[in-house]
């Protein structure tokens, strides 16, 4: 029976195997950038483009996401004035139901940091629906990423230029 029994301890150790090669890799960071479709309620009208980062915990998966926005909510804001970041899941968390295109890769912790950072300066950027606006903020966090981006065109609505944006890096 001792022979049995150092002959497996002796196999276990030669072939590595141990109670660990069983448990599944950590989920890494992920970043993920998304477009809501073109809406006529919900005061959305051209849709909209946000990301979201998750982060693995022992607890389940943390999210962040955010997105661009006019500072006021009047129709001058929405062409063009003030602007902040705002979270997704505060300010209209019904979006992502309407999420008709998004995409998604891992990230580092100094790549999460930069991000991070990038939405405080766009918290201070003023908002123009042609030139700053939330896909400007996607398309800037994508850029950030060293992402392969298409370029702006003023008319590219959010799933638009996200479209070709996953079809830049697939």
């Amino acid at each position: 029976m001792l022979k049995v029994i150092l002959v497996i301890v002796i196999s276990v150790s030669l072939f590595g195997v141990n109670a660990a090669s069983t448990t599944p890799p950590p989920t890494p960071i992920q970043v993920e950038l998304m477009a809501s479709e073109v809406s006529w309620t919900n005061q959305e009208y051209v849709g909209h483009a946000f990301m979201c980062i998750s982060i693995p915990l022992n607890s389940g998966i943390k999210e962040d996401c955010y997105g661009f926005y006019p500072k006021t909510n009047s129709v001058v804001g929405f062409i063009g004035g003030p602007g902040l970041t705002d979270s997704e899941f505060d300010r209209k968390p019904s979006r992502f139901s309407r999420v008709t295109v998004s995409y998604k890769k891992p990230i580092t912790d100094e790549q999460r940091r930069a991000i991070l950072k990038l939405v405080d300066e766009w918290n201070t950027k003023a908002y123009n629906l042609t030139d700053q606006s939330c896909l400007d903020f996607v398309n800037s966090v994508a850029q950030k990423l060293k992402w392969k981006t298409p370029p702006r065109v003023a008319t590219d609505l959010p799933e638009t230029f996200l479209k070709k944006l996953v079809a830049a890096n697939n």
